[in-house]
């Protein structure tokens, strides 16, 4: 994977629009690639550091987003699926997929029982694709302290091992 092509995602505003980072310079994300590699080699079944996969366009080999599990910023017990694609790639059901793939796997092979996963209301995209992959809304986010107010007011869902990840 070269750090440039997740820069050619991660630069693009509207990808990150509700998300707590900012675009990205190229030198950031070759760190966030070195910091990735080193959580992988810490990650166990019971602990997950941080667990980010990339995304790509088969035709081409072109990473095109990501999609990963790690621990909620305000919660850091639980773990949270987290995702992000190329707009030229939107409404096309890759974000779906990749997820969808990414919780079967965990269900089966790592032996988490729950992941959860928390949406600002107003991103409708993602708001779809977690009730698509069959997590169930369970509380909108309140009183976090300020290194956390990103999350505030946002809406938090789960999914465990005993249901279906979107079918």
């Amino acid at each position: 994977l070269g750090p440039e092509q997740l820069h050619a995602v991660v630069s693009q505003p509207r990808v990150l629009e509700f998300l707590p980072e900012d675009v990205m310079f190229l030198e950031e994300v070759r760190g966030i690639i070195e910091w990735l590699q080193r959580c992988y080699r810490q990650n166990t079944p019971k602990k997950i550091v941080k667990w980010t996969l990339a995304v790509t366009w088969v035709e081409t080999s072109r990473v095109i987003g990501w999609c990963g599990l790690g621990p909620l910023d305000f919660s850091p017990e639980e773990t949270e699926l987290f995702c992000g694609l190329d707009e030229l790639y939107w409404g096309r059901g890759i974000a779906l997929e990749a997820c969808r793939s990414l919780l079967g796997y965990t269900f089966a092979n790592v032996g988490l029982t729950r992941v959860v996963a928390v949406v600002d209301p107003a991103n409708q995209r993602s708001r779809r694709l977690i009730e698509k992959l069959g997590m169930q809304l369970e509380k909108q986010v309140k009183g976090l302290p300020e290194e956390h107010s990103h999350y505030e007011n946002c809406l938090y869902y789960s999914i465990s091992s005993r249901q279906d990840a979107g079918d």
